[in-house]
Parts: structure tokens; C-alpha cells; sequence
């Protein structure tokens, strides 16, 4: 107890250094947490989805010397039709595409995100394996799969 007394006295006798060493500590602490945050969130806590251990992404590389700085590409179309006709590997595929839709017919004019999605069958597979379920302001329609929030 006597050291802590006397480790107060010394601090109120230097405000400076005492200022410096507290704002350290905050900026530490604070600094600690956020990364922590970031960590448990991203490394530590499993992903939302079921079975996350079986979903997987896969992208296109394109070659270095036609497309330089580009690292991965979205699959097109057509390498996904080959991809899914060959495939041995994968329980199940879908492609998507994220699409920005502008939404009409209320009061105003309003610009709506948008996923499209390569089938019914695997319209409904993708969607329930992330989560994601029809509800109040979705839809998904069998004519033109997309899903519309």
C-alpha cells in the first residue's frame, strides 16, 4: 500500500509525464481490444453458415503475361457450365452475381442490391447454406432467379 502512495504522489507531482503515460495505456488498451475484436471475430468464432466446413470459393486465375496485376477473376459464365458439367469433386455449385437494380412503381425511385443466381435448385441450396431465408421484403422468383432485399 505504501508503494502505491507513493507511486500517486510521484505522478501528481509530474503532470506531464503523468498525461503521456496515461493516454499510452488507453492507446494500448484500446489498440489491444480492437485487434482482439478483429481476431475473434474473423479466426476464433466459426463462420454463420451451416456446414461452413464444406463450402468453398473458387475464382478464375488468369494468366500473368495477358492480364497484368490482376490476380483472380470472377468465373465466367461459360467456365462454369464446363466446370459444373465436369465436376467430381463438389456436391453441389452455383455461380453468382451481385447486381445493383433500380426499383420503381412506389413513391420514389430506389437503387435495390441484388444477387443473381445461376438455378432454382441451386438457388435454393446456396441461399439456405448461408443463412439466408425468404422472408418479408425478398423474393425469389423462378423465372428470373435473382433475389431481391
Amino acid at each position: 500500500m505504501q508503494d502505491f502512495r507513493y507511486a500517486l504522489r510521484q505522478l501528481r507531482k509530474s503532470p506531464g509525464f503523468t498525461a503521456v503515460a496515461v493516454i499510452t495505456l488507453a492507446l494500448g488498451i484500446g489498440m489491444n481490444t480492437a485487434i482482439f475484436s478483429v481476431v475473434n471475430g474473423v479466426l476464433l468464432r466459426p463462420l454463420g453458415f451451416k456446414d461452413a466446413n464444406q463450402l468453398v470459393r473458387v475464382w478464375h486465375v488468369p494468366p500473368p503475361k495477358s492480364f497484368p496485376g490482376m490476380t483472380t477473376f470472377a468465373v465466367s459464365a461459360a467456365n462454369y457450365l464446363d466446370w459444373e458439367k465436369q465436376n467430381q469433386v463438389f456436391e453441389r455449385m452455383a455461380i453468382l452475381s451481385y447486381r445493383n437494380f433500380d426499383l420503381t412503381g412506389g413513391d420514389k425511385p430506389e437503387q435495390v442490391d441484388a444477387i443473381t443466381v445461376s438455378s432454382d435448385s441451386s438457388q435454393r441450396w446456396a441461399f439456405s447454406q448461408c443463412w439466408v431465408e425468404c422472408s418479408l421484403r425478398m423474393r425469389i422468383s423462378p423465372a428470373v432467379p435473382t433475389l431481391w432485399f
